[in-house]
This record gives C-alpha cells, structure tokens and sequence, in this order.
C-alpha cells in the first residue's frame, strides 16, 4: 500500500488532524512541513508554532536529537520505495510548558507526489511509564514486607523461575548475600522429605505449586551442614499457593516447625 501512495501529505491537513497519534512531515532536513491537531494537544505548540521549525531542536532539544536526525538522514538518502524499513525509538521528549514526556517515536519514508516525504507518528507513553512506576513501586512495598517476616517466603513464575527470596529464606539456608539461583541450589542440596530421604525435583514446594498439586501440611526437613543443631524438622508448608502480581508468580509459604518445635542434634 505504501508503495502505491502517490499524494501529497501536505495536502491531507484534515484527515491528519483526525488521527488519534501526534503526526508530522518533515523534510530531509527535520523542519516541520505538517503538524496535526493531536502534536498541538500533545506538546503544547500549535501548527503556527511548529511548522517552518526543526523537529529534532524543538522536541529533542538534547542528545536525543542526534537519534533523530540519524533516523530521518536514512530515510531520506533511500528512495521509499526500496523498502527500508520505518526506524522506532522511545525518547523523551519536550513539550512547550517545559515539561518531558516519554514517546515512541516511527519515522518511515512514504512516497509522495513531490518524492519520498518524511513522516513520523509519536505516541504518548506517559500513561504506560507511571503504569509501570506504580508496579515498580508497589513490588518494592511488597518486598519489603515480606523481608521483614520472621517466616521464609520464596516466589517464582509459572515456569518455575526464581523471582524473590525473603531475608528469612536467605537466613535459613544460609545465603545472606546469595543470588536467587544460589538459594535455589542450597534449597536443593539440603532439603528433604520428612524422614530424611531425597525429593524428587517434582515434589519440591514450588514444583507441587505449579503442577497444581497441594502443598498445605507437606511435611519437609531442612538440614543445614555446619551447624549440628541448625536441623529443623518436619517443617510444613503452611499455605497453599496463591497466584499474586501481574506476572503471576506462585508465592508459597510460611515454612515453620510445628509445636513444639524440634531441633535434630
């Protein structure tokens, strides 16, 4: 289809000024040949403002610039209908209050009536980065909480990879400073079944959770070597799993002796 469009860009104000995304033309250079009702409402400047302007000084006025201008440089240097294909990049860029809002930005050669013309549609990610923002921080609230529980929690993702391990994990197993796959390994090595003998990689806690499997009452031990009172058991989960953040981890704990509780010389 675009290598069948023959029209002048500049000419279609109307119908640009009804696209939902911010959308300029810019010419070999990066001044501003076009600029639609959503760039105005988007970053502040109207058409009168904009055009005859260089996009790359007036939205990036800063590193993110030469990113720009690279990205409109080839395309302008390759005919449009040679199939280079369109350049996107996130940046962040200015708006006219002198605030900054993160875009993603598409910049792809068309052919016109007049030769290639040089467009570039920008799409809001505000939205999508407090999103995100708001995630980050309510995992880091809920990390938190669970590092200040006496009782050891482990997460992991429907595919049964590591995402967080708790200070009382860390301290059980005698990994403070270790990483995930490191507390994974000693859990590994040092837990068993309750009188002592081997699992099997399918009935480990999280294997049983993610299989669907229950895990409430499991009776465990878990020796750690070392220390010959440091021998807690049978331990027991003691909840079953439940499906928690958007990633939809398995969170499974606590893991407590029963009482009274034992210690194994």
């Amino acid at each position: 289809m675009a290598a069948e469009l023959t029209v002048n860009l500049l000419d279609l104000a109307p119908l640009l000024d009804a696209l939902a995304e911010a959308f300029v033309v810019v010419d070999r250079s990066g001044t501003i040949l076009t600029w639609n009702a959503t760039a105005t409402a988007l970053f502040g400047w109207t058409p009168a403002h904009a055009l005859g302007r260089s996009l790359h000084d007036l939205l990036f006025p800063d590193r993110a610039a030469a990113n720009s201008r690279a990205a409109v440089t080839l395309l302008s240097t390759h005919p449009a209908n040679r199939g280079v294909p369109a350049q996107c990049q996130t940046l962040s860029a200015a708006r006219r209050d002198g605030g900054r809002i993160p875009i993603e930005v598409t910049i792809r050669a068309l052919p016109g009536a007049t030769g290639s013309q040089i467009c570039i549609s920008l799409v809001d990610l505000s939205a999508q980065a407090t999103a995100r923002d708001e995630t980050q921080r309510m995992t880091q609230i809920l990390q938190s909480v669970l590092d200040n529980l006496d009782t050891p929690v482990f997460v992991c993702d429907p595919d049964g990879d590591p995402i967080f391990a708790n200070w009382a994990l860390r301290q059980l197993t005698a990994t403070p400073g270790g990483t995930l796959n490191q507390i994974v390994a000693a859990i590994r090595r040092h837990l068993t079944a309750a009188d002592g003998s081997a699992l099997d990689l399918n009935d480990y806690p999280s294997s049983r959770a993610l299989a669907g499997r229950a895990i409430r009452g499991v009776p465990l031990r878990l020796a750690m070597p070392g220390d010959p009172f440091n021998i807690f058991g049978p331990m027991r989960i003691g909840s079953s799993s439940a499906v928690v953040c958007s990633a939809s981890p398995f969170f499974y704990g606590p893991i407590h002796a029963p009482e009274p509780a034992r210690r194994y010389p």
